[in-house]
């Protein structure tokens, strides 16, 4: 009788070791709710062998840049091992996933796919977007506006604007006190019709930014306008200038047929011929 149990016994143990590794991941995502834009979150994966035969880590791939991993290399049959995945989120805002592919050598199931989400959230905020865009007929009193929204705690203070360029003029002003600013640009007096691109500085106390560079694109436009200021026929055949309506001469080529997407325009509105 103690015979045939310690028989069994060593089949069963046998049976356990020709076994292959097995990895049985605990979980295979985490969320970190809100992040800090510029800091390092890290996560523990634990992953347990119910293999017999050792299983082995035999690497892993990152879907983005600032992540990295530490993990023993093997874990024992009926051990739990673990992997520590960390990731450096700057660069990146708002909602963000990023994913871990990890190697072993269970033969059923190769690799694994971990996953790390979150929303992260920047010191600053420019509002509605990174850049002013201004668009205006020539001395028409007009302004555009970004707000400079402070997420962090300690209260922010913008201690300097200065405009990068001459052809607009820019102040700043306290809607919420340590919290909100609005930044306004005008164009300077007496601007020429044009595209103009530039870009203004603020200065601030916060220690996560410590300056900030906004373009400015500012458009300038006559009183009387067309829209586009210019029109590409490209390649013209000079086999259908006498039925397309174009007339060929010393200085080009000049189209006669109606423009389907031309138009001309000025301040009380704009009539498309």
């Amino acid at each position: 009788m103690q015979r045939g149990r310690a028989l069994l016994a060593s089949l069963l143990l046998l049976g356990l070791a020709a076994a292959p590794p097995r990895a049985v991941f605990l979980e295979s995502s985490h969320d970190f709710g809100t992040l800090r834009q510029g800091g390092t979150v890290a996560h523990r994966f634990l992953v347990r062998n119910t293999g017999g035969q050792p299983l082995k880590i035999e690497g892993i791939e990152f879907s983005h840049s600032g992540m990295t991993s530490r993990a023993k290399p093997v874990v024992a049959p009926g051990a739990t091992g673990e992997i520590l995945l960390e990731w450096n989120t700057a660069g990146f805002k708002g909602v963000v996933e990023a994913e871990a592919v990890v190697h072993t050598s269970d033969p059923a199931t190769p690799k694994t796919i971990l996953r790390l989400t979150g929303q992260v959230r920047s010191p600053i905020d420019l509002l509605p977007f990174g850049a002013i865009f201004l668009s205006a007929f020539k001395d028409e009193d007009t302004q555009a506006a970004l707000r400079v929204v402070n997420n962090e705690a300690t209260a922010l203070a913008v201690t300097r604007i200065e405009p990068g360029a001459a052809f607009f003029q820019a102040s700043v002003h306290p809607v919420e006190p340590g919290k909100v600013y609005e930044v306004r640009v005008r164009p300077a007096p007496g601007l020429a019709p044009g595209r103009y691109e530039g870009s203004l500085t603020l200065e601030t106390n916060s220690a996560e930014a410590r300056v900030l560079s906004i373009p400015v694109h500012l458009s300038i436009m006559a009183d009387l306008y067309s829209s586009p200021d210019r029109v590409d026929f490209g390649d013209v055949s000079l086999d259908r200038v006498a039925t397309s309506g174009v007339h060929v001469g010393q200085l080009g080529v000049e189209n006669t047929d109606p423009p389907s997407r031309a138009g001309i325009g000025g301040r009380n509105g704009q009539v498309v011929n």
